[in-house]
């Protein structure tokens, strides 16, 4: 019997380079066919990256929201204090102003590197899942063909029982049919009657 090939992480790679492969943590037929039992320590590790980054890039994106609420807000107090070129809320507002501005720059280049990191995550939970995948098709097929061995075997025991049953059954009729021409129907019935 012919070596079954098996494929290394970077081939399965290479079979869905370019291809835009869809967030695997939230496919529910991924979960099906990865409960618990099935998830090896590579594969928990990686569902937990991605899991992680879709949480960090959701932060993230609402974070930015309060933030651009919070500046809108300050905006707002701080033309209302315009007047008084002096008043502590401008002066303050101005510093604030400036944090909130590198705050939301710095989540905005954040999140501009995280499609790219949850695209690499992802691929690589799919590369994975798909070696195990792979892996699993073989042992079943194995087990399939050990199975299928067994049944034609079974089948096998089962005919030539069947050869034997029938055998038996002709000796009995034989045997019946004999001692009844001999001894008569009422002795056979007298007899059958003492047996049962």
């Amino acid at each position: 019997m012919a070596k079954k090939k098996t494929f290394s992480y970077e081939e399965i790679r290479e079979l869905f380079a370019g291809s835009s492969v869809p967030l695997v943590t939230v496919d529910k037929r991924w979960h099906e066919l990865f409960p618990e039992k099935y998830k090896t320590s590579k594969i928990k590790t990686l569902e937990s990256n991605v899991k992680s980054l879709v949480k960090k890039q959701g932060k993230l994106v609402n974070e930015n929201k309060d933030l651009k609420r919070a500046k809108k807000k300050l905006m707002s107090d701080i033309v209302k204090n315009m007047e008084d070129a002096q008043n502590p809320v401008i002066k303050k507002g101005k510093k604030l102003m400036e944090e909130l501005n590198e705050k939301i720059i710095a989540n905005e280049d954040e999140l501009a590197k995280i499609p790219y990191e949850l695209r690499e995550a992802n691929e690589e939970l799919m590369a994975y899942s798909m070696l195990e995948c792979y892996e699993r098709m073989v042992e079943n097929r194995e087990k399939i063909d050990k199975i299928k061995v067994w049944m034609d075997d079974v089948k096998e025991q089962v005919k030539e029982k069947k050869v034997k049953q029938l055998m038996l059954e002709e000796d009995t009729q034989k045997i019946y049919s004999y001692l009844h021409d001999l001894v008569g129907p009422e002795a056979m019935n007298r007899f059958d009657k003492d047996r049962k």
